[in-house]
């Protein structure tokens, strides 16, 4: 079964999410106070901190699982743009009006527009979900010496996160491009920057 495309606006409003969740966990992580190896603290609402912690995790860990499916949804609305780039182009030689000749330039701008766009938006994507990928490694960390157990951490989590994708230039997806066409690029779209990871002297 073919994997489904997605939108330009699905995948900003999911790096959105991701960025505004993971602002909020770092945040969380660096409020919590010390505890010794016992779990206590001479802060009276420790474990209240932990607790909202924990939860800030819980819902950072959706954001960084999703961002992760909507991966090859990405791919494949690049591959079905590419195509659709490809049956424009293949039709160019028969044109001979220059109305129709307008029509497929306007088509082929598009449609090159589109792709660079998506393609941003998967950098973007992979970016902040490496980001996240390591936020919620040395978070999980941090709030685990709170509990006994570190299965009293979300269920869904447990152990270090695995990043399947690479991070860097996205080549693009199968197919070849034709060379694209002169004239200023698109401007990228409007996520915003990811938060700065927390390093890990800034856990303790």
């Amino acid at each position: 079964m073919s994997e489904e495309g997605v939108s330009e606006q699905e995948v900003q409003e999911a790096i959105e999410q991701g960025s505004a969740e993971l602002e909020k966990f770092q945040s969380a992580i660096q409020q919590l106070p010390k505890v010794d190896e016992d779990g206590n603290s001479e802060c009276p609402f420790a474990r209240e901190l932990y607790e909202q912690a924990r939860e800030a995790l819980g819902r950072i860990q959706g954001c960084y699982h999703h961002l992760l499916e909507l991966v090859p949804r990405v791919d494949a609305e690049l591959a079905k743009l590419q195509n659709d780039l490809q049956i424009i182009v293949t039709h160019a030689g028969s044109l001979d009006s220059t109305q129709a000749k307008g029509e497929f330039d306007a088509a082929r701008d598009l449609q090159y527009r589109r792709i660079e766009r998506l393609t941003i938006l998967k950098t973007a994507l992979l970016s902040l979900a490496k980001v996240m990928e390591m936020a919620i490694s040395l978070g999980r960390e941090k709030i685990s010496r709170m509990f006994e157990e570190k299965d009293e951490l979300d269920s869904n989590a447990k152990g270090k996160p695995v990043f399947p994708f690479p991070v860097g230039p996205v080549p693009p997806a199968p197919g070849s491009i034709p060379s694209s066409p002169p004239g200023p690029a698109a401007p990228p779209p409007k996520i915003g920057n990811p938060p700065p990871i927390l390093v890990p002297g800034g856990l303790r």
